[in-house]
């Protein structure tokens, strides 16, 4: 009874240190890829996915490979035509990371995300996400991604629901003045017409 007792003390503690392990990986891994996001490092970002992935991004875009992840910077970032001048993101995890037979994890938290945008404007975001992840040959890499933003209540859409006022303010002034203009015209028109 003791042997099995000590047998079953030293097997609990050596999956205590293993999960302690694997938790500061997995830790170590969304410090590495916040670093490669924040240093505009965006190629080395596909290296912290396993080779079968899903991720959806915060524009709902999903990308299943390398090339569509670096598409996707290109696009909103890199690219010629991007509105995007730099990403600095902020992950945190919430809540205890769940490790399931030493080889798959769950873990979720949100992200303070600041956009500076090509046209001047910057704007931080609140986004929550959930990463699965793998345990391939000693590594983590993240297997599933998913990005999300409250769209009732972030400062993009408060920023394009200022512009619609503004526009819809502009577009009632002008409006008016035209209105002004075509009877002022019409008033002057009548005027000048000679009597029969």
């Amino acid at each position: 009874m003791l042997l099995a007792f000590a047998h079953s003390h030293i097997a609990f503690a050596q999956a205590a240190s293993s999960e302690k392990a694997d938790k500061a990986q997995l830790r170590q891994l969304l410090t590495s890829l916040q670093k490669a996001i924040n240093e505009g490092r965006y190629d080395d970002a596909a290296k912290f996915f396993y080779k079968d992935f899903t991720a959806t991004m915060i524009t709902q875009e999903v990308a299943q490979t390398p090339d569509e992840i670096a598409a996707y910077f290109k696009k909103w970032i890199t690219g010629k035509d991007a509105v995007i001048r730099k990403l600095t993101v902020a992950p945190a995890v919430e809540g205890e990371t769940r490790i399931y037979d030493g080889r798959f994890a769950v873990a979720h938290g949100r992200d303070r995300e600041t956009y500076e945008l090509s046209a001047g404007q910057t704007y931080e975001i609140v986004t929550r996400w959930t990463a699965c992840l793998i345990k391939d040959d000693g590594q983590w890499k993240i297997t599933s991604f998913h990005a999300g933003v409250n769209f009732l209540d972030n400062p993009v859409l408060a920023a394009a629901g200022k512009s619609f006022i503004y526009l819809a303010a502009a577009g009632g002034i002008a409006g008016l003045f035209a209105g002004w203009l075509g009877m002022y015209l019409w008033c002057g028109r009548r005027r000048k017409k000679p009597a029969a």
